[in-house]
């Protein structure tokens, strides 16, 4: 199918829910009105405060996802793999090839993060669920998070729900397994390396030098700080 005939599709499928998508393939970024970004900025003061992380970090976070742009999807990211996390799943996706390309304000990516109402369309939570598990990376690191934890969702492109996902089923509990790991390690220094592992994954290794997500990750942070 033609990238020009999917995003036809996918404009149709998100009529029927009212959400107007925009899309960023390679080499363009999303963008939000000064009206949605005043929004957003409301609400991810709120969620800083629900969830006691640092306005800064969820700033950075957002702005170098998806520019404010709570509608952004990325037909780059989450591409069909065999992997449990990106297999094709039509019946959870969001886009009309079936995969769990990027969506929202934080892009949230891969069955384990977009799923709904739960990670991989659970109806409830199942810590027992095997998929979770292995994309969690559970069995290197057991407990670190709890799918009874994970905020319910059902649209992804909602500001408050997008952000309540990234802080509760993967922020939040990621940034105590690291100070756990690294407890000389600076706080910002842990946000950092929270941000790298959204981006590249819980099975990466961190690279404190790596360039083409943390540079304008560090560049928003010493905007926002």
């Amino acid at each position: 199918m033609s990238i020009i005939r999917k995003i036809v599709l996918i404009a149709f499928v998100a009529s029927l829910f009212h959400v107007p998508v925009s899309f960023a393939t390679e080499g363009q970024r999303c963008s939000a009105t000064d009206e949605t970004k005043t929004k957003v900025l409301g609400i991810i003061h709120e969620t800083a405060e629900r969830y006691s992380i640092p306005e800064w970090f969820l700033l950075a976070i957002v702005h170098r996802e998806s520019s404010f742009d709570p509608n952004c999807v990325n037909m780059n990211d989450g591409v069909g793999g065999t992997s449990n996390w990106n297999a094709k799943k039509p019946e959870c996706a969001f886009t009309s090839d079936g995969y769990p390309h990027g969506l929202g304000l934080t892009q949230l990516t891969g069955w384990m993060y977009q799923g709904t109402p739960y990670p991989y369309c659970l109806a409830a939570p199942d810590n027992g669920n095997k998929q979770y598990y292995y994309s969690m990376r559970l069995q290197d690191y057991a407990g670190w998070i709890s799918m009874t934890k994970v905020s319910w969702m059902n649209n992804p492109f909602s500001p408050r729900q997008n952000l309540r996902r990234f802080a509760s089923g993967y922020a939040v509990p990621a940034y105590k397994l690291f100070r756990s790991l690294y407890p000389l390690e600076a706080k910002e220094d842990t946000w950092r390396r929270v941000a790298f592992h959204w981006n590249k994954g819980m099975y990466a290794t961190y690279d404190p030098n790596n360039t083409d997500y943390l540079q304008r990750y560090d560049e928003y942070v010493a905007r926002y700080q």
